[in-house]
This record gives C-alpha cells, sequence and structure tokens, in this order.
C-alpha cells in the first residue's frame, strides 16, 4: 500500500475517533407493550376521537410460531377489543373494523368515518393474520415527489396510515445529510465542497442515488438539523408501533472534493443523467478502494449513534448509473464490499437492495451480472425489493433472485403526475402468483409508488389483499369496487348509490383502471404538454396514447352526476372533480389529434375550432381544480416555504417546489413535465 494511503487512513481514524460534532444520543430502539398501547391510544384519539371511549387494544401472542402479524376483533362486556401481535395489528384490527362494520375508509387526504348508531358488535370475534413478514413502504423517490416538504403533524398522519394498512417495514431517510456532513468534513471536505455535493431539499433523492449533485442547493446546517430531529420523532413513533425502518447506508456516491484530498483514489465522474451538464456531475468510489470501507463503516457507526438501528440498510450504488466495469467478478466484489462496509458497524445488518436497476437498465443487467451482483451476498444478509413487481415483475427473469428473499411491490406512480390509471386485475393475481410459484423466496407485499396521493382505490386493494392468505380464491373485483365505492363515500341508506357503484365497474372497464400496458404510470395529459406534433409522450416518460376509451370515462362521470351525494360528503366531490379533470384530458387529446389533421390537410376551420376547445377545456380543468382544496398548487408551495428558516431560503425551497414539478432540471433538461401535476395555479398560470 502506498505511503501516502497508509498516512490518509490513518488521519481519517483518528479523525473519526476524535470527532464531537454531533452531540451525544442514546436513541430507543426497544419498546415496551405499554409503549406500543399508548402509540395506539394516540392513533385512536387521532383517527376516531369520536369512538375511542368504545374502544379497547390488546397486546397478545401469536396462535402458532409460524404467523406474522395476527390481530382479533370482538365486543366484550360492550367494549370493542381489538386483540394484535403488535401496534401495526391493532391498528390493523381498527381499519378492518371501520371498512367491514363502519363503512368508512381512513385516506391520505379525505377520509369519511362514520360508524351507524348503535355502535356495531362482533360476535364472535373476527381473526385474521398475513401472510407476509414484511410489508414495505416508500420509494427512494417518495421523499422528493411527496414528502420532501412535510412537518411532523403529517408525518405523524402518514404513520397513523402506515399502522392502519399493515405496513411494518417503512424507509426512513430523512435525517441522513446531517451525517453526511460530519463524515466528510472529517475527510476534510470544506464548506464549498458540501455545497457542490448536496441538492436542494426537492431533489435530494437523486443526489443520495447519485444521479445529480448541486442542483437547486445549497442545503443550509440549519435545515439539515431541523430534518434530523424530524427523523428521530419519525422513527420513535414507528418503533412505538411495532415497525422495522430501514435505515441509509453508503453506496459509494462522494463529493467530487474528495478526489483532489485523495488523489489516489479511485474515483470516477459522471454527467449526463437526465441531460444535466458538468456543473451537476457525481462522483462515485469504486467499493475496491480501500476509502470505500472506511466511509461506509463510519457512516454506519453514525447511523447507529444518532438514530439506532432496527439493522436494515438501504443503498443503492447502481440507480440509473452503470457500474465501471460489467465483469461478473468487479461487481461480486463491489456487493461485497457494500454489504461488508455495513457489517463492520453492525454485524447484524440486512441490505435492502432496491431492485429498479435490473428493470431499468436491462441491457447491462444481463444474468451473469445480475447473478454475480445477488450472490455475492448470502440470503440472510439480503432483502431485495421487486420494485416494480405490479407491472414488470423481475422475480421471474432472474429465478427469485437467484433464490434470495424478496418483497413484491407496487410502484404505480412516476413522478406524482395526476391522472386516473391503475391495473387492478394484475394488482389481483399478481401477488398471489409470487407467492404460489415453485420455490417462491417472497417474504412480502409493499408499496414502493415514487408520490402518493393518488388514485386512492389502488391502494386501498393492495391494503386488503395484506391480509389474504396465499389460497385465497380469485378476487371479484366487479363486487369489490362496489364494496370499495360504499366505504369510500358512507352513503345514507336512503341514497340511491347504483349509478355511483357502477360508475366505479365502468372505470375498471376494460377501462382506465385495467391498464395492459407496461407503461410507467398515467397516460401522459396533453394539459401539461410542450406544444409539438406527433407527441408521443408528455416530457420524457409520460406515454400519451390511450390505453382506455376516453368515452368511458365520460360515461362515469354522467353516472357520477346522475345522484349525486351530499354537497358536504368531500371524498365524493374530491373524486367528481378529479373524474372530469380526467374527462377533460381525455377530450384534450381528442381535440390535439383532430388539430393535427387539420393542420396536416391545410383545413384550418378545424384547426382553428380544434385549437378553441382545448384551450377552452384547459380552462374548464382550471376551473374545476380550483373548487377543490386538495388541487391548489399554493399548498405544495407555502409547504415548502414553511420548512425554511430564513427568508432566502424560503425563497429558495419554493424555486426547489416549482421547478420539480415543471421543468425538473436546466431549461432544456430531458426531464422536464417528469413530475407534472395537473393542479390548479399551474394549468391555469403555466399550461394554460
Amino acid at each position: 500500500m502506498r505511503a501516502w494511503l497508509c498516512c490518509a487512513l490513518v488521519s481519517i481514524f483518528l479523525a473519526f475517533a476524535a470527532s464531537t460534532s454531533l452531540p451525544k444520543h442514546n436513541p430507543k430502539v426497544s419498546y415496551s407493550q405499554q409503549d406500543t398501547l399508548d402509540a395506539v391510544k394516540g392513533l385512536f384519539s387521532r383517527v376516531v376521537p369520536q369512538y375511542s371511549q368504545f374502544l379497547s387494544p390488546v397486546i397478545i401472542a401469536a396462535p402458532n410460531a409460524t404467523a406474522y402479524d395476527y390481530f382479533e376483533v370482538e365486543t366484550v362486556s360492550g367494549c370493542l377489543e381489538l386483540r394484535g401481535t403488535s401496534g401495526v395489528a391493532i391498528a390493523s384490527a381498527l381499519n378492518w373494523f371501520l371498512k367491514n362494520k363502519c363503512n368508512s375508509l381512513v385516506t391520505w387526504q379525505d377520509s369519511s368515518v362514520s360508524c351507524p348508531t348503535p355502535f356495531p358488535v362482533v360476535t364472535p370475534a373476527y381473526a385474521s393474520s398475513t401472510p407476509h413478514k414484511w410489508r414495505y413502504y416508500f420509494n427512494v423517490c417518495t421523499f422528493g415527489y411527496t414528502s420532501a416538504f412535510w412537518d411532523w403533524p403529517r408525518w405523524q398522519k402518514e404513520i397513523d396510515w402506515m399502522s392502519l394498512n399493515g405496513i411494518n417495514m417503512p424507509l426512513a431517510f430523512n435525517g441522513q445529510e446531517i451525517l453526511w456532513q460530519q463524515v466528510y468534513t472529517e475527510l476534510g471536505v470544506s464548506q464549498k465542497g458540501l455545497d457542490d455535493f448536496f441538492t436542494g431539499p426537492a431533489f435530494l433523492p437523486w443526489q443520495r442515488m447519485g444521479n445529480v449533485n448541486k442542483w437547486m442547493g445549497p442545503l443550509s446546517t440549519a435545515w439539515m438539523q431541523s430534518d434530523s430531529s424530524l427523523q428521530k420523532q419519525i422513527l420513535e413513533r414507528e418503533r412505538a408501533f411495532g415497525m422495522t425502518p430501514v435505515l441509509p447506508a453508503f453506496a459509494g456516491h462522494v463529493p467530487g472534493e474528495l478526489a483532489k484530498l485523495f488523489p489516489g483514489a479511485d474515483i470516477t465522474k459522471s454527467v449526463g443523467w437526465g441531460t444535466f451538464n458538468e456543473t451537476y456531475g457525481t462522483y462515485y468510489l469504486s467499493p475496491t478502494d480501500a476509502l470505500f470501507s472506511k466511509i461506509g463503516t463510519r457512516f454506519v457507526q453514525l447511523v447507529n449513534q444518532v438514530y439506532g438501528s432496527d439493522h436494515f440498510y438501504n443503498a443503492d450504488p447502481f440507480n440509473e448509473v452503470r457500474p465501471p466495469s460489467s465483469d461478473p467478478a468487479f461487481i461480486a466484489q463491489s456487493a461485497q464490499v457494500i454489504y461488508n462496509s455495513m457489517a463492520a458497524a453492525d454485524p447484524a445488518a440486512v441490505w435492502v437492495l432496491q431492485g429498479w436497476f435490473l428493470v431499468n437498465d436491462a441491457s447491462f443487467w444481463q444474468p451473469p451480472q445480475a447473478k454475480a451482483f445477488l450472490d455475492a451476498i448470502s440470503s440472510d444478509n439480503l432483502l431485495v425489493l421487486d420494485l416494480f413487481a405490479d407491472i414488470r415483475p423481475e422475480w421471474q427473469a432472474t429465478e427469485n433472485f437467484y433464490d434470495r428473499p424478496f418483497v413484491w411491490n407496487m410502484l404505480h406512480n412516476f413522478g406524482g403526475r395526476t391522472g386516473f390509471y391503475g391495473a387492478l386485475p394484475r394488482l389481483a393475481a399478481g401477488p398471489f402468483a409470487a407467492m404460489n410459484a415453485e420455490g417462491s423466496t417472497m417474504v412480502g407485499m409493499g408499496l414502493t409508488p415514487e408520490a402518493t396521493e393518488t388514485n386512492y382505490v389502488v391502494y386501498d386493494l393492495w391494503s386488503d389483499i395484506v391480509w389474504m392468505p396465499a389460497s385465497s380464491p380469485a378476487i371479484d373485483l366487479a363486487q369489490w369496487l362496489t364494496i370499495y365505492a360504499n366505504r369510500r363515500y358512507n352513503p345514507p341508506q336512503t341514497q340511491n348509490f347504483r349509478a355511483i357503484t357502477a360508475a366505479w365497474t365502468t372505470l375498471l372497464g376494460p377501462g382506465v383502471y385495467s391498464s395492459p400496458t407496461d407503461q410507467e404510470g398515467t397516460s401522459g395529459s396533453l394539459i401539461a404538454a410542450r406544444p409539438a406534433f406527433d407527441l408521443v409522450r408528455v416530457g420524457c416518460c409520460a406515454v400519451v396514447a390511450e390505453y382506455y376509451k376516453g368515452v368511458d370515462n365520460w360515461r362515469a362521470l354522467g353516472k357520477f352526476l346522475e345522484h349525486p351525494l351530499s354537497q358536504s360528503n368531500e371524498p365524493y366531490l374530491n373524486d367528481l372533480a378529479e373524474l372530469t379533470r380526467q374527462v377533460l384530458s381525455d377530450a384534450t387529446y381528442v381535440q390535439w389529434q383532430r388539430l393535427e389533421t387539420a393542420y396536416n390537410s391545410k383545413d384550418m376551420a378545424s384547426l382553428n375550432s380544434a385549437g378553441s376547445l382545448i384551450l377552452t377545456y384547459i380552462n374548464y380543468t382550471e376551473a374545476v381544480l380550483a373548487s377543490r382544496p386538495l388541487w391548489l398548487v399554493g399548498k405544495w408551495i407555502a409547504a415548502a416555504r414553511a420548512k425554511a428558516s430564513t427568508p432566502a431560503e424560503a425563497d429558495l425551497f419554493e424555486v426547489n417546489a416549482r421547478t420539480q414539478i415543471t421543468l425538473w432540471g436546466p431549461r432544456d433538461s430531458g426531464l422536464h413535465e417528469y413530475a407534472y401535476h395537473l393542479w390548479s395555479g399551474l394549468v391555469g398560470d403555466l399550461y394554460s
């Protein structure tokens, strides 16, 4: 080993040992039964305060040694006992009761909870268990597209929702930048070097994955400290419910300045992701370099010191970034070093790996490369997320990830793009096919949307499937949608409800909620497209072609209006607005095709007519969206500004928020409109 490297590593070790920049903290990772019961009672007080006096949570043991989460619901002496093996199981028991006995649904945004009088009685006891050890939640990108500007009340609401829906393994990615700042400061990286490394908060997921540096930064220490405090609150609540959070680890992405500080280190620069130029290029430290293990181990040490650990760590070294070599031996060695850097700090470490790279770059990750990477880590130390299994299941192409345990995930949404979309028939069949496949290594189900708060019907079906055994009969989706509509709107007994349930079965079709394609999320709305002829996609990725008949959505809208529900029924009004938005988007697509035909045939009258109708539909869309608080762009911008500690930072965060949902990157970025939203203010001020 070269003398310079020996000296450098000794210096690093001494710096690590002497570090006092982070406050001493003894994070709590073990929670008593009373802690769990307190967390559950808190959920009762927030979700169903009007009924909490009727509810009694009880922690019980699993019925057998092989069972995972299990719950029972039973009325005992006039009180509803909700018994479960964990806080998540007890919350899931409440969710079952609300859905099945109160015809009610708790959603992200517009819950409708109302139980009949007298309060429903459950006798004999109802019991249920899940066949899935792990119920995973979040995509790395969700922390940019949805939760980038969440405060604690919004996170608290999300953790309540997670518990109600059986989730026990959430990705916990907040609060890591202050740790990276510590690691790289110890290595001698300057403040400018850090400013050139971190992006603004709306783009941190892609900085963490080594796609882009610096964009929309800098990131202040005040923000990092605030986010660290938020992470501690998040972890405390998740663990109290019995969840197992997945914390970050080192994948190899480093500040560019590190190459100057360690000129002999094997660091390569990558430029061009998303058409970003050299200014925003990223740097990758080869796992074969000795410096890699030092950084990786030190970071996990800090994670444990500041946040504690449940021994599960995420690292994505090659997310839309190719390794410097396709040699299987190099790839295997890289995987081993990445894992070993975790295990050196936490011998019980399990690597949770997003399998997106296998789907996104299949031409590189051929069987020899994929097998070398996955085989390098033992089954006990690796958990693979089949990230897009709802549409492009990778477990089939990789022989159950070469016998490694995996979680079957529904990705569903890309970039938070708005529009009706779902593949309910595939969701209803996919998890069972994976569970029952010969030699299956599936150990869980998960949700991995890039963004949430869209198409709730899809997520509610997932929630029901989580508690269904592998031997369950095929789901009758038309019947299930009828039940869903009743839960969603909780109509009065006197309400003529047939037309609305018929609307939902029309949307199932084959229609907008029965996508047969492998496209990434909703069909692109031409309302958000940059004007051009022969459009195939909105921006880079939202396919314009419709796999459904727009007229079916129009028919569904008519049925929604046939016997309208009360003007105080928020879920109904929100869905009505969204369906109207979808119909107007479909109509815009028809007129765009008409406009192109008129242009090519030099039919000026038809061209002017189509153009006028497109503008009319856009204006109608703006008016409809402006009628509902959920669809106002100002909420997103206000949340961004509220996370800042100074007026200048508030302005920067507002630019972060506005840029993400429009240009995404620089003016000519290939990612423009990747995360478009049909929100009031954005439609009226930009798209029109």
